[in-house]
């Protein structure tokens, strides 16, 4: 099985080695490694080239955005599986990748997604976790890109990143697969990678604006009635005090109303 590892890039000269390295360190080798750079201007090309025979596919040329270079990458992919590994992300572990081989071995899902480690600018990390991710967290939360394989033929079937989304296509792109088409996803009890915060969607002045797109995607599809519905409940298991029975209240309701992904 080989797996499409794609880091996209622009003026990353301070970030770019950790994550080159991150990837060509992993113990699984039947990795396709796809690097697109937006022509940067810094010493980010001359780092690349420095590992330029451990990139199978390498293009600097100048793109209209992160996922303008996303979707440059999807087209030259040759992997069964796609994970997006930007720069200043990392693997959480040398062998993480080969770890994570058995689940998509042999499964009918589309999208798998595991845990992941962020890390703060002030260098403190912790773990976020996406054990019980269902359609209700995907309202207003997002998976990371980070930590999901793709399978190439889901790219096939939906289409591309929506450009026109400058933020959160990735957003758009998961909701499409999971709530509009309704293909299957997995999730996977491990820590995938290291993402840093402080990038293009977290960024200081980026993150209002992040929050209102993932308001008007969820809006595109479930629609006000369904969120209204979907907050009713929350409000109802946020007023509990029990942390176990919100967790079985909240698991019923899924359950109940085929809310899982």
């Amino acid at each position: 099985m080989k797996i499409t590892v794609i880091t996209v890039c622009y003026n990353a000269q301070d970030l770019i080695e950790e994550t080159i390295k991150s990837v060509i360190m992993q113990t699984y080798k039947n990795i396709e490694y796809i690097v697109i750079d937006g022509a940067s201007s810094d010493s980010t090309i001359n780092i690349l080239e420095k590992h330029r025979q451990n990139i199978d596919i390498l293009v600097s040329e100048k793109d209209t955005g992160i996922f303008n270079a996303m979707n440059k990458a999807v087209s030259y992919a040759s992997g069964d599986f796609l994970l997006f590994l930007n720069a200043g992300d990392t693997f959480f572990s040398e062998n993480i990748i080969e770890a994570v081989i058995p689940y998509l071995n042999n499964s009918k899902e589309e999208l798998f997604f595991g845990d992941i480690n962020v890390i703060e600018p002030n260098g403190a990390n912790w773990i976020k976790s996406f054990a019980n991710t269902d359609k209700i967290t995907l309202a207003s939360n997002c998976l990371c890109h980070q930590a999901i394989f793709y399978t190439r033929k889901l790219f096939e079937k939906i289409g591309e990143y929506d450009e026109s989304c400058k933020i959160c296509a990735d957003h758009d792109f998961n909701l499409k697969a999971l709530i509009k088409y309704k293909h299957k996803a997995k999730y996977i009890p491990a820590v995938i990678s290291n993402f840093r915060m402080g990038g293009f969607s977290t960024s200081r002045n980026n993150i209002k604006n992040t929050s209102q797109e993932i308001s008007l995607l969820a809006e595109k599809y479930y629609g006000n009635l369904k969120l209204k519905y979907f907050k009713f409940i929350l409000s109802i298991i946020r007023n509990l005090s029990n942390i176990k029975l919100k967790t079985a209240i909240r698991k019923v309701i899924v359950y109940l109303f085929n809310l899982n992904i």
